[in-house]
């Protein structure tokens, strides 16, 4: 009878042994990581990826008030500021993170390797979508495949405005999934800067 108690307290110590290996374990976040991050995404020069502007050709003959260049849906800014043609048509993005198709456009962009995705003014539509499906994204699509901010805005004031509330959504995001556990600081300051501006660069092979 002993030496039964003493095996089966053998096999419970080492299936607990066991369980504890499979799982993996992050340390708690740092005291202030919350401020941390939103200074970190407040700092990010933004890459506004899609706008309504008119051709160079159109602005140069309109009046000079700024706000007119935002009027337009045009390709024709990308293929000024450098980026080929074939780099544009070749590349598929669903804008707005396919509102309100996010899960779909996620098994696009995590299964096709020349599909992206374009959160543009999604937070403008719905911030409560945006955030859910900005963490969905994150979980299951390579990082340097989703660009989280374009204005999809007429005047400068309304790009302005849509950049405060991009922000906004990123950094709730990334702030709850470092308190859940799921990503760490470092990981979440790293994924804001790819999604804020160095993917949209990568992916139109933008110079500056």
């Amino acid at each position: 009878m002993n030496k039964l108690i003493i095996y089966s307290s053998i096999l419970c110590v080492s299936f607990v042994q066991i369980l504890n290996a499979q799982v993996q374990t992050r340390p708690l976040p740092k005291s202030g990581f919350e401020q941390r991050i939103h200074e970190a995404v407040y700092a990010i020069r933004l890459i506004d990826t899609h706008e309504h502007l008119m051709s160079e050709k159109d602005a140069l003959a309109s009046a000079t008030d700024f706000s007119c260049l935002f009027t337009n849906y045009q390709l024709e800014d990308l293929i000024s500021s450098g980026v080929a043609p074939e780099t544009i048509y070749n590349t598929f993005k669903g804008k707005d993170a396919s509102y309100p198709y996010g899960g779909e456009m996620a098994t696009l962009a995590k299964n096709f390797p020349n599909v992206y995705i374009d959160m543009a003014w999604s937070a403008l539509i719905s911030p409560s979508y945006t955030m859910q499906y900005l963490q969905e994204f994150i979980e299951t699509v390579p990082a340097n495949k989703i660009m989280a901010f374009g204005g999809d805005s007429q005047t400068v004031e309304g790009a302005y405005g849509a950049s405060i509330l991009a922000r906004e959504t990123v950094e709730e995001t990334l702030t709850r999934m470092v308190k859940n556990g799921y990503l760490t600081e470092e990981e979440a300051l790293d994924i804001a800067k790819k999604i804020l501006r160095e993917n949209a660069i990568s992916i139109y092979k933008l110079k500056f």
